[in-house]
């Protein structure tokens, strides 16, 4: 219920003929926030830290809490995620790889795809197939894997602001009755929900952030990661 930061679900259709021939998409394992990302989600915690009351215990880690989070860097679950793919892979398609017929690797030149689209595959053969150096394409470029390169890409601000009006005051109601004094807006809901996944991700134990949100809460945000997604990097 996390959107696009929920887990990826294995197809169940396989296909049975490849002709010797394997071509496979792949995109990057869990990672930190965004830079972007990050700046909203430390903003909305300052926003919550104006609060000169905890009325509620579930809320009082608030107050000496600290942003810990690195940024775009792949984290040890979604390292752990590359491994998981690339043995898989291995799995599948062993008897297409040779010395002489390693997997090309053609990656965006961020160093989280990079270590995704390679590592994994060499650690399942035990380091006996190492990919070709991957073909790196530069994101400030001419670059078909980058969801920023068509001069005609979505902007989504408009239908998630909508959304997010709909169903982030009852929460920011529900918070400021706890957190009397706090400056929360509707725009920090989307960013502390989100938090709540990342922070769990890379400290692998249940973020604190998670419990203060009703399970309602997280399918109104499963529909705001939607709206983004398909009008930001979308066909819409």
């Amino acid at each position: 219920m996390h959107g696009y930061l929920s887990e990826f679900l294995s197809y169940e259709l396989l296909f049975a003929h490849l002709n010797a021939t394997c071509v496979k998409l792949q995109r990057h394992g869990a990672r930190f926030p965004t830079i972007g990302a990050a700046a909203k989600m430390a903003t909305a915690i300052l926003n919550a830290q104006q609060a000169i009351a905890y009325l509620d215990p579930a809320f009082e880690f608030i107050k000496d809490w600290e942003y810990d989070l690195g940024y775009d860097d792949l984290i040890n679950y979604g390292a752990a995620q590359s491994f998981e793919t690339g043995e898989e892979t291995y799995k599948r398609y062993s008897t297409l790889v040779s010395q002489d017929n390693v997997p090309f690797v053609r990656a965006s030149d961020g160093t989280r795809v990079v270590l995704s689209a390679t590592d994994g595959f060499e650690y399942a053969s035990s380091g006996i197939f190492i990919p070709s150096a991957p073909l790196l394409i530069s994101e400030s470029g001419n670059d078909t894997l980058d969801d920023k390169m068509c001069p005609n890409a979505g902007d989504s601000d408009a239908q998630t602001e909508q959304w997010q009006d709909v169903f982030a005051p009852t929460i920011v109601e529900r918070f400021q009755k706890v957190l009397p004094g706090s400056t929360l807006t509707n725009a920090d809901i989307p960013n502390l929900i989100a938090l709540c996944a990342f922070d769990t991700l890379y400290k692998e134990v249940q973020s604190p952030w998670c419990g203060l949100f009703t399970l309602e809460d997280y399918w109104d945000y499963e529909y705001y990661g939607a709206l983004d997604k398909y009008y930001n990097t979308g066909y819409a």
